[in-house]
């Protein structure tokens, strides 16, 4: 009776080691290894060499002091390394930069300390209400709720005086404080190189890019954050996809969830 039990329990064993085997062949079972990267809704087990680079690190520390991510419950290290790189490149090109939803200034505030942006030859705009989203702009009951959440949770009062703080030593970073349309009358620039797109808002994304389409240089960017990060964002994703098939143009996913647009 014991000897059965033992052949019971060996051959159950067995079998269970079998079938995570067949899960994993089928890519449903992810093991993460020593330096596996994890976090903001993606695990991986490649190399991260930009977690080590100081000057990487020290900007998006830099960025993190705002208090954007209090409440996020964890980092966005890799959104904010394709924000540096992107910006970064975009650094050569004929332009200026533009930030379209800012929120407390963590990816702005990170790309002007990695590019030590007082030395470069650009004004840098910051499109933002300052005081969360307008939820009358949702186009969707899904929509208004996923402002109204964030509103809540992220977005709560009038932080435009610490945004003010945050960037008062940069001379060239410009405020621009109101609702979208009505305040882009009021972003004096011919030529944009990099816009980095975080309104959490399809509507006023949608008259963003249509006001600065024709301003964007040849090569210039346009960095989506909300683009493919997760269903709550799905109506962004929706006039992004529209938008880009009106131009005859695609939308690179990252796997952050971001889009890339480049312009040609």
């Amino acid at each position: 009776m014991k000897k059965y039990s033992i052949f019971k329990k060996t051959t159950i064993s067995v079998r269970d080691f079998f079938r995570k085997v067949r899960i994993f062949y089928n890519g449903n079972y992810f093991v993460t290894e020593k330096d596996a990267y994890i976090g903001d809704g993606l695990a991986a087990n490649h190399i991260f060499d930009f977690l080590k680079d100081k000057k990487f690190l020290d900007s998006y520390n830099e960025g993190k002091k705002t208090g954007a991510l209090d409440v996020h419950g964890g980092d966005i290290h890799y959104r904010a390394y394709f924000a540096v790189y992107f910006a970064n490149l975009c650094k050569s090109l004929d332009g200026d930069f533009l930030e379209c939803g800012v929120g407390k200034g963590l990816l702005a505030k990170t790309i002007v300390t990695y590019l030590n942006f007082n030395l470069v030859d650009k004004d840098f705009y910051l499109v933002d209400t300052f005081e969360g989203i307008p939820i009358s702009q949702a186009m969707t009951e899904e929509e208004e709720k996923s402002m109204e959440w964030l509103n809540l949770h992220s977005f709560k009062g009038d932080y435009f005086q610490e945004i003010q703080k945050t960037f008062a030593n940069y001379k060239r970073v410009k405020l621009i404080k109101g609702q979208v349309p009505e305040i882009l009358k009021n972003i004096k620039t011919e030529k944009i190189s990099f816009i980095s797109m975080d309104m959490n808002n399809a509507f006023a994304e949608m008259k963003c890019i249509e006001y600065f389409w024709s301003k964007i240089t040849k090569h210039g960017v346009v960095l989506l954050d909300d683009y493919a990060y997760s269903v709550q964002f799905k109506e962004q994703k929706k006039s992004w996809d529209e938008f880009a098939k009106g131009k005859g143009i695609e939308i690179l996913t990252l796997p952050t969830g971001q889009g890339l647009l480049i312009k040609y």
